[in-house]
C-alpha cells in the first residue's frame, strides 16, 4: 500500500504530477520562441527600407541609378524612354516613370519622392529578370524632371549613374555624373545610350549633361512650356 500511495503520489497518475509536467514543457517552449525571436533578427536583419528589399545581384544588361541627398525634401523623378530603330525609323518604344514602372522589357523599381517621405532618396531601373540583353539597335535616353522642392532650397544637385552588364564579368560603367536643377518643373536630359545590332553599348556614342540638348519626356506638350536644361550651360535659371 505504501509503494502504491507513493506511485499515485509521485506518478503521472497524480493529477498535480500531471500539471507540473505541462507547465514545465510550456516554459521550455516559450523560453524557446523568445530565444528564436530574438536571434532571427540578428541572422537576418529587415532591409531599412524598400529599396534594398528589391536589391538583387542577379546579372542585368542595363541598370540605371538616380541619387540626391538623403535628407532633402525635393521630389526628383527618373524618366527614361528607349526605341529601337529600324530602316531608320522609330520602333518598340519603352517607356517608365513613377506612373509606369514597367514597359515591355524595362523597369522602374522604386520612386522616392523625398524626405521624409522617402527615407533614401534614389531611384533605379533595370531591365527585368526575363530579358537577357537589351534589344539590338536601341536608344535610351534618360532624364531627370523635378516635380517639387516641397520647401528645399534650390539649385538641387543629382547623380546619375548608367551600367552595362552590372553584376557580371562584363560589367561597364556607361555613365556617371553629377547634375543641378535649378528650379520646379524644370526637366533635364542626362544621357543617351546606343546599343548595336549585337546588343552592345556604342560607348563612342554616348552624349550625356551638360552637353546633351534636352529632349522632352516628362513635359512633352505641356502648354506652359516649362524650363529644360541647356546644353553646355546646365539647367535654365
Amino acid at each position: 500500500m505504501r509503494t502504491r500511495t507513493h506511485r499515485r503520489r509521485f506518478g503521472f497518475s497524480d493529477p498535480s504530477a500531471i500539471m507540473g509536467f505541462v507547465e514545465n514543457m510550456i516554459l521550455v517552449v516559450v523560453v524557446f520562441l523568445f530565444a528564436g525571436a530574438i536571434a532571427i533578427p540578428q541572422v537576418n536583419p529587415p532591409p531599412r527600407d524598400g529599396i534594398e528589399k528589391r536589391q538583387t545581384t542577379e546579372p542585368t544588361p542595363f541598370y540605371i541609378e538616380m541619387r540626391w541627398a538623403d535628407q532633402l525634401p525635393h521630389d526628383l523623378d527618373l524618366y527614361i524612354t528607349c526605341y529601337s530603330l529600324v530602316n531608320m525609323q522609330r520602333t518598340d518604344p519603352t517607356v517608365v516613370f513613377y506612373n509606369r514602372k514597367s514597359s515591355r522589357w524595362l523597369n522602374l523599381l522604386h520612386d522616392a519622392t523625398g524626405y521624409p517621405r522617402s527615407q533614401r532618396n534614389v531611384e533605379e531601373a533595370r531591365v527585368n529578370s526575363s530579358v537577357r540583353t537589351v534589344p539590338k539597335n536601341t536608344v535610351c535616353l534618360i532624364n531627370t524632371h523635378i516635380w517639387s522642392r516641397h520647401g528645399g532650397p534650390l539649385p538641387v544637385k543629382g547623380t546619375v549613374l548608367a551600367i552595362a552588364n552590372k553584376d557580371s564579368p562584363r560589367q561597364k560603367t556607361i555613365v556617371n555624373l553629377e547634375f543641378t536643377i535649378g528650379q520646379v518643373g524644370e526637366e533635364c536630359s542626362l544621357a543617351q545610350i546606343v546599343w548595336d545590332e549585337k546588343s552592345d553599348v556604342l560607348f563612342d556614342s554616348v552624349e550625356t549633361y551638360p552637353n546633351l540638348p534636352t529632349q522632352r519626356i516628362a513635359t512633352v506638350g505641356a502648354a506652359d512650356n516649362p524650363p529644360t536644361c541647356t546644353p553646355t550651360k546646365g539647367c535654365a535659371s
